[in-house]
């Protein structure tokens, strides 16, 4: 009965050191935003990204903010964040006396190996 234990234990502390320390892999987002009257690009402009989180094994429906960033004087942003586990990416960008936009992107379509790049 003890060697069957003492088997189990060194079975149980094999398999805890075996875990992987698994980094998630950044994906880097660059673009410009713009004013599609005048191609300037709008200095001051929030980006927010958004996903659908993954959980209890599904996809939630809803979608909840992952992160956000405000461009330069030249409407210019730049993004480096953890790519989620998830099954849709939603952009919006909101600035004063502009209508906000929003794109869906498949995060497929993300790579995480260079820059991707989203203007608007």
């Amino acid at each position: 009965m003890i060697r069957l234990v003492l088997i189990l234990a060194a079975v149980v502390a094999c398999f805890a050191g075996c875990k992987k320390n698994k980094e998630k892999a950044k994906m880097e987002i660059n673009g410009t935003v713009k004013d599609n009257g005048t191609t300037s690009g709008l200095s001051g402009a929030s980006v927010k990204i958004y996903y659908k989180p993954y959980q209890n094994g599904v996809y939630v429906s809803s979608y909840t903010l992952l992160t956000t960033t405000t461009t330069n004087a030249s409407g210019n942003y730049s993004i480096s964040v953890e790519k989620p586990n998830t099954d849709g990416l939603k952009f919006v960008v909101e600035a004063t006396n502009y209508f906000p936009a929003e794109k869906i992107v498949n995060p497929d379509d993300i790579t995480t190996s260079s820059a991707n790049t989203q203007n608007f």
